[in-house]
């Protein structure tokens, strides 16, 4: 997990970093933003909301 993760557009390097702040910054974030999409449709149709 230390190994560097990066990112390539042909021959230019757009970002780099550890493939455990991948993880964290990237991947994380992602799946957070769409618990919080799914938590709004659920109260936009008063669904009660489970816990987290």
């Amino acid at each position: 997990m230390n190994a560097t993760w990066r990112i390539v557009a042909g021959d230019q390097e757009i970002a780099a970093m550890p493939r455990v702040a991948f993880l964290r910054n990237i991947m994380l974030n992602h799946w957070y933003q769409h618990r919080g999409q799914f938590c709004v449709y659920l109260r936009l149709l008063d669904v009660p909301v489970p816990s987290s």
